[in-house]
Formats: C-alpha cells, sequence, structure tokens
C-alpha cells in the first residue's frame, strides 16, 4: 500500500510477487506435512486413540485446502489495493455458499465423515482462491505477479509488518490447543476436539 500510494508500480509488483512466493513456499510445506504426516500431528495435538483415526483424516483434508486457504487470504487483500471491493464480497459469498453446499454433500450424501468434512472445506477454499485471484490475471490489475521483478530485500520488512498478527494468530492457537486438551479431558471421545485441534494447528502453520 505504501509503494502504491507513492506511485512506485514496479516495486508494489515486487512485494506483491514476493508475498506470492513466499506464501506459496510455506503453504506447501503445511501440505506436505499434512499428507505425509497426520498421525504424529494428530499425536502432537494430543489426540486420544479413540479419535486419532477421524483427526488424522481431518488433517489430510483440511491440508488440501492449507494453500489456497492462505493465499486466498492474500488475495481478497490485494484486492482491496486494488479497489475491488465488490469482487471481496461476491468471492466471500461464493466461500460461504460452497462450503455450506460441499459439507451437506460430503458428509450426509456420501457419508465422508469428518475426512469429507475437511475435504469439503478444502475444496471450497481453493474456489475461493480462484475467483479472487483470476482478477490480478486480467488487463484491469495493476499487480502482477513475476518470479523476476521480486524484491528479496523486502523480505525482513513485510516479516516486520506482519508480526502483530501473527502473534494473535499463535496465541489464538495456543488458547485453542489448551481447551481442547480440557475437552479430551473431559470426555475422549468428543469429535469436536478434532475439528478445533486442526484448526489450531492450521493457524500455526
Amino acid at each position: 500500500a505504501r509503494y502504491m500510494g507513492a506511485g512506485d508500480l514496479n516495486r508494489t509488483r515486487g512485494v506483491f510477487s514476493l508475498d506470492i512466493t513466499i506464501t506459496l513456499a510455506v503453504t506447501t510445506f503445511g501440505l506436505l506435512l499434512s499428507l505425509f504426516l497426520p498421525v504424529p500431528i494428530a499425536r502432537f495435538l494430543g489426540a486420544s486413540p479413540e479419535v486419532i483415526g477421524d483427526l488424522s483424516g481431518f488433517i489430510i483434508g483440511r491440508g488440501i485446502g492449507l494453500i489456497p486457504m492462505v493465499l486466498g487470504t492474500q488475495f481478497v487483500a490485494f484486492l482491496t489495493l486494488e479497489g475491488q471491493d465488490k469482487r471481496n464480497y461476491i468471492v466471500t459469498f461464493t466461500l460461504l455458499a460452497v462450503n455450506v453446499a460441499l459439507d451437506l454433500f460430503f458428509v450426509r450424501v456420501i457419508k465422508m465423515g469428518i475426512l469429507g468434512l475437511g475435504i469439503a472445506t478444502s475444496l471450497s477454499q481453493w474456489i475461493h482462491m480462484i475467483t479472487a485471484g483470476m482478477f490480478f490475471l486480467s488487463k484491469k490489475a495493476s499487480l502482477k505477479y513475476s518470479f523476476k521483478s521480486i524484491i528479496w530485500k523486502e523480505f525482513l520488512g513485510m516479516l516486520r509488518v506482519g508480526f502483530p498478527s501473527a502473534i494473535v494468530f499463535f496465541l489464538t492457537s495456543i488458547r485453542s490447543g489448551l481447551f481442547n486438551n480440557m475437552l479430551a479431558a473431559y470426555d475422549p471421545t468428543m469429535i469436536n476436539v478434532a475439528a478445533m485441534s486442526t484448526y489450531a494447528i492450521t493457524i500455526m502453520i
């Protein structure tokens, strides 16, 4: 926003490209962890033997949506800079509507349980990311991705800007983890613990 306000479009595009690249790198790492280490992650979250299977499946299902969840959030922020508030409303409504429809389909119709719940949410986030990101492929967009235009020295500056928000999310994750452990101690069979635990670890990633 600072560079765009100063009229420095090249530098703005460089920061935009850096943000997208870092986001893809981090979320791809999280995706690989979710796909190949769901059981160890479930154990790390303190899942009991009764729910570890459901939680592992949910981790896989949500892991599929990790990239679009975070990248879609980035696109929404950049759409605001582009003055595309109306498009933001549309993509948000699309996310909510598709998520509800897919939840009902995967869980109630084809009976995929917790795994289906995770996949449904992930698919809705892929649709959200695509509908939000399509604008940046259009001629109207001033922000264009280019690996060559990345300004790597801006990375530390981006971390400083984002650090306060990251701390809030991290502390929220810690709170969720503590709350989940209390729920599990009260009733180890509670399936809700699986969903909330996965949400917590996703935020931390």
